[in-house]
Formats: structure tokens, sequence, C-alpha cells
């Protein structure tokens, strides 16, 4: 992984762990969103 990816992939972490919080994200659709993004920085 890239740093600009690593980045991304932390920004990503940051804001879905708020949702998680707030209950925008249900805690079990979570791990499908974390294999996806993944899936998209694996470089």
């Amino acid at each position: 992984m890239t740093a600009l990816q690593k980045e991304a992939f932390e920004h990503h972490k940051k804001i879905v762990n708020k949702y998680v919080k707030y209950g925008v994200y249900s805690e079990e659709k979570v791990p499908k969103y974390w294999a996806t993004l993944k899936k998209c920085t694996r470089s």
C-alpha cells in the first residue's frame, strides 16, 4: 500500500468509526465495507 493509499484508508477508518458511533452504519455492515475498501486499496 502506498503512503497515499494508507492515508486514504486511515481517513475512511475515521469516518466509518464516526458513523458506527452515531448509528449511521450498523456494526455488521462495516466489515463488508472494510472488505471492499481493502480490495480498493490493495496495491
